[in-house]
């Protein structure tokens, strides 16, 4: 095969590869931004706009291609969602009331379907509990299982 044979092969292949290349829509980009920017809200960030820009920003450098992007694990998004929080926002508080009542509301309808008696009670105890032993980002991320049994045994009594 003469050089330029080779070259045109090559230069062939190269083309094909990078006309194959993945990119990001504006649809994808848009759908982690509105995901992101609930969660946010949800937990009481002061700046959901930066917050979710950030996370937008950092899943892209580390995955060009989003079909690669499927294969993100919970644990680098969330080491990813720390990073953007920046040191001072690893330390706040985050049970703001909105928070609260959510963890109520689910509480509630999880202690009905078991038959507890006082549900309601049941749940702000475990809440109670749940912030005097976590109170911060960074403490919640502590928490196990069998802490939670735990928790939720000794609201019982």
């Amino acid at each position: 095969m003469t050089p330029i044979n080779q070259f045109l092969r090559a230069a062939t292949i190269v083309l094909f590869l990078t006309s194959c290349k993945a990119e990001w829509s504006q649809h994808e980009k848009d759908k982690i931004i509105a995901d992101c920017k609930m969660a946010a809200e949800r937990y009481g960030f002061t700046d959901p706009d930066a917050h979710c820009d950030c996370v937008l920003r950092k899943i892209i450098n580390r995955y060009p291609n989003p079909n690669q992007f499927e294969n993100m694990e919970m644990g680098e998004f969330g080491q990813i969602v720390n990073e953007c929080q920046g040191q001072d926002m690893s330390t706040r508080i985050i049970w703001p009331e909105n928070t609260q009542k959510a963890f109520i509301d689910s509480c509630t309808t999880m202690a009905n379907t078991m038959k507890m008696k006082e549900p309601k009670k049941y749940c702000a105890c475990v809440l109670e509990e749940m912030i005097r032993r976590y109170p911060t980002n960074d403490s919640i991320g502590k928490i196990t299982p069998t802490e939670m049994k735990e928790i939720g045994v000794s609201c019982q009594k």
